[in-house]
């Protein structure tokens, strides 16, 4: 910040001498009515003309602050392993602006009129966000993202015997992300089936099943 002052009276032939103050300790004694590069405080200046008469006055310097922001919207990967996640950062108190956006994963972006920005492209993990305004003021906000459980499948097999159509499958999966009921795709399809998870009835052959959750995982 900076600070001046602006005097009159007193006898000067030319200018008056100026003691600028930090708490008790003199930081400039020079005819400069002006401060500059200053901290958030009080200060101090003593004002001398050429008769040593003086006048003293206290200024205050407030520190406006910079921009304060959040992490106000996410979304986890998908998929274990997917790199689908994404996390929008908000300045919910603005500075001065241009705002300079610098992510942990290498994003760095300046953005003139938005008080808003997503990344995407995530994976699980913890992102952050340093913001820096204008003026050099920076705030910083970190989000962390998270897998779901990763998709397993347990079979349990019945062969079938003497070439009859009395084999069976039963498949156990877990993780994933399941509100209701996973989805089952048979390779062949059998051509008597019970539950989706479970095919009776089947004839000696190689069958393939594939299974997914909400997500398509």
């Amino acid at each position: 910040g900076n600070a001046s002052v602006s005097v009159t009276g007193g006898t000067v032939s030319g200018d008056y001498g100026y003691q600028w103050y930090k708490a008790d300790s003199m930081m400039t004694d020079s005819t400069e009515n002006e401060i500059d590069s200053i901290y958030s405080g009080g200060y101090k200046v003593i004002v001398q003309d050429d008769n040593a008469c003086k006048d003293s006055v206290t200024i205050s310097i407030a520190d406006i602050g910079g921009p304060i922001i959040a992490m106000t919207d996410s979304l986890n990967p998908s998929c274990y392993g997917y790199s689908d996640g994404w996390v929008k950062t908000e300045i919910t108190t603005e500075s001065d602006s241009p705002y300079d956006y610098e992510f942990s994963n290498g994003v760095t972006t300046i953005d003139t009129t938005g008080l808003d920005k997503t990344v995407t492209g995530l994976a699980s993990g913890t992102i952050s966000v340093t913001v820096t305004d204008a003026k050099g003021c920076k705030a910083t906000a970190s989000k962390t993202l998270y897998d779901p459980d990763s998709m397993h499948v347990n079979i349990s097999t019945v062969d079938a015997h003497c070439s009859q159509a009395d084999g069976s499958i039963d498949i156990t999966p877990s993780g994933g992300t399941v509100a209701g009921d996973y989805t089952y795709t048979w390779t062949p399809a059998p051509a008597v089936s019970g539950q989706q998870d479970q095919t009776d009835n089947l004839n000696p052959n190689t069958y393939t099943v594939t299974v997914e959750d909400d997500h398509h995982c």
